[in-house]
This record gives structure tokens, C-alpha cells and sequence, in this order.
């Protein structure tokens, strides 16, 4: 066999090598570790009444904060955090306040750095699971009773995905806020504050990975809650509900003579899933019992006091993952096309 010989057989095998090698990577479905978190709100009214049942909640809310906060982190890179507040008396926008028409408040979607995708300002839509690797969020108050004279409705997203990527792990943290506060003052003994709204939330952790994944987890929750605080020179005290869409009040109490009583937990609101091993899916609200809730609770008898309101929702997802780069079927194929050079080699020598 002439030298020209030997080099045509070399070439060969890296030709089959190469070939096997591409193969097997085009063969392997995509896959990837996935979280998404999303929570909307909507028709959220707050009736006050005194004690003879008069309506007082055009008269008593006084100061209002509403705050949006979104952030996002992908394999340690993170974009600054994006937030927005308006402040003010109840009223038209841009009078007493410093909030906006349409939307109350609103603030740039946060996308980690090196995202496959990014998301576009007030897009609530899902990326996911799919094909990408990005960690974004995104978080808003559409329309506010003390400002517009709607009810208030709000909406917030988390969304990660990593893929098999090419280092040895990966992470992704990523958060949207929604907070509410506003404070008033009951003159009246025996007042009572109605709160009520619908809302659906939606969680998905999934792992859906190849051989090469070694640990990892994925996880996405929402908390929703309100928190009524008297003013600490009136005796201090406060009310505090957590929705969990069960048959048990989850209405908290320290305020002597004060009673909370659910009148509706469609869902769960304060709630998390997660998965930990390959393959395993978790969800709640995504691809089943979905759609919106009703929720509302009734505080009676507040006393004469000032007090404040703080309604927040928060979405997070948080994963991570150990890969294997490359895949151990993929070094195997990369060896046989090199033990195959070698041996040519070596048949070459011996002659």
C-alpha cells in the first residue's frame, strides 16, 4: 500500500468519525430543564362601609405607593433591576398622583444576558418548554380603583429554561413583584372592609434531559397575600390572609373585637412546584384547573383608628442543573474514529 494509500484510509476515518459524531448529536431530541411562574389578577375591588352600612370608599383611602419589580440572572449574569413606583392621593392620574392612565405602572421587562430569547415589554405569554435557554421576567398593573376608577387588575411572569449547554452547570433566578399599599381611616365604630377579585395562577417545573444530565432542579411559586396593619398609636394589631383555596379560614387575627371570614378560596395562591429528577413534570393551573378564581374576604367590626393595606404578589422561578459535556455515547463515538486512525497508523509502520 502506497503512502497516498494511507492517507486516503485516515481521511476516511475522520469522515466516519466526523459523521457518527454529527449524527448522534442531530439524533438527540432537544432537551432542557424548565420553569414558569405567571399570576393575573383581575376585578379586584375594596368596599369600606361604616357601621350603618354607608359606603365610604370614595372618602376614606388617603395615601397610595404601587410599586413593579423585575429581575433576572442566567449562569451568574444579570441584567439591573428593573422597577417602577407611582405615588399619591386617589384621583385622576397625573394630578394627585404621579401613576399613569393606561397602564397604572408599569416597567421594563428584565431578560438575562446571553438569552436565546427575549421578552418584550407586557408580553405574559410562554417561551417554554422548548428549544431556548433565557431567564426574563416581566411585571404590571394595568388599571387601579384608586386612580382609574376600575377595578384593579395586575399581571406578572417568570420564565427560565436551560438546555444541554456547553458547561459543566447552569442556573437561572429570575422574580416579578406587584405591590399594592394604600392606607385610610375608619371614623365610624364597626366598620367593615370587602375585598374581592379573581385570579389564575399558573405554575411548570419540568427536567426533561438526555444521559449526560447528573442533578439538578427546577423550581416556580407564586405568593399572594394581604396584610391590613392598624396604626401602632391606635393600638397596632393587624389582619393577614394568605388565599390556599381550601375550606379552612386562612384569615389571621390580633386586633381585639375584629373578625376576618373568607367568603371565597378558589385556588391556591401561595404555592410552589418542583421537580428534581430526569424526567419528572410538576404544575399547577398550567395544563389543568386552569383559568380564573374567585376570591374575597369580609373584616368587620374594624374600631376608629388609621390603617394600611398592603396587597403583593410575587412570581420566582429558581433552577439549576450538573451536565456531563459531552455525553458519554458521544465520546464513545469520537474514540472509535480515532483508535480507527490509530490502527491504520500503526499497519503502516509494521510495514
Amino acid at each position: 500500500m502506497t503512502r497516498s494509500d494511507h492517507k486516503q484510509g485516515r481521511k476516511a476515518a475522520l469522515a466516519v468519525s466526523g459523521a457518527l459524531l454529527l449524527s448522534a448529536i442531530s439524533g438527540q431530541a432537544m432537551a432542557s430543564i424548565y420553569g414558569g411562574s405567571k399570576l393575573e389578577i383581575r376585578n379586584l375591588e375594596i368596599t369600606i362601609t361604616d357601621g350603618d352600612g354607608n359606603d365610604q370608599s370614595g372618602s376614606a383611602p388617603g395615601f397610595f405607593n404601587f410599586t413593579v419589580t423585575n429581575s433576572a440572572v442566567l449562569n451568574g449574569l444579570s441584567t439591573p433591576l428593573s422597577s417602577s413606583t407611582c405615588q399619591g392621593l386617589p384621583g385622576t392620574p397625573g394630578g394627585l398622583n404621579t401613576c399613569g392612565a393606561d397602564p397604572t405602572l408599569d416597567t421594563n421587562a428584565s431578560n438575562a444576558p446571553l438569552s436565546s430569547v427575549t421578552r418584550a415589554n407586557n408580553d405574559f405569554s410562554y417561551f417554554g418548554p422548548g428549544n431556548d435557554q433565557y431567564a426574563n421576567s416581566d411585571s404590571l398593573i394595568r388599571t387601579s380603583e384608586l386612580t382609574d376608577d376600575l377595578t384593579t387588575s395586575t399581571a406578572q411572569i417568570a420564565e427560565a429554561e436551560l438546555q444541554t449547554g456547553s458547561t459543566a452547570s447552569a442556573n437561572a433566578n429570575i422574580e416579578s413583584t406587584t405591590a399594592l399599599n394604600f392606607n385610610f381611616t375608619v371614623t365610624s365604630p364597626g366598620s367593615t372592609l370587602q375585598l374581592t377579585f379573581e385570579a389564575d395562577p399558573d405554575l411548570l417545573a419540568q427536567i426533561d434531559q438526555d444521559s449526560g444530565f447528573l442533578g439538578g432542579v427546577a423550581q416556580a411559586s407564586i405568593a399572594q397575600s394581604l396584610n391590613l396593619t392598624r396604626a401602632n398609636a391606635d393600638g397596632g394589631g393587624s389582619v393577614n390572609w394568605a388565599p390556599q383555596g381550601t375550606t379552612v379560614n386562612n384569615c389571621s387575627v390580633s386586633i381585639a373585637g375584629v373578625t376576618c371570614v373568607e367568603d371565597d378560596d378558589g385556588a391556591d395562591l401561595n404555592r410552589g412546584v418542583s421537580a428534581s429528577v430526569n424526567p419528572q413534570t410538576a404544575e399547577y393551573g398550567r395544563t389543568s384547573n386552569t383559568g380564573f378564581f374567585i376570591f374575597g374576604i369580609t373584616i368587620s367590626d374594624l374600631p376608629e383608628a388609621d390603617y394600611s393595606v398592603a396587597l403583593s404578589g410575587n412570581t420566582v422561578v429558581t433552577m439549576s442543573q450538573v451536565y456531563a459535556i459531552p455525553a458519554p455515547g458521544i465520546l464513545s463515538l469520537l474514540g472509535l474514529g480515532l483508535l480507527s486512525m490509530g490502527l491504520s497508523s500503526r499497519r503502516r509502520k509494521l510495514r
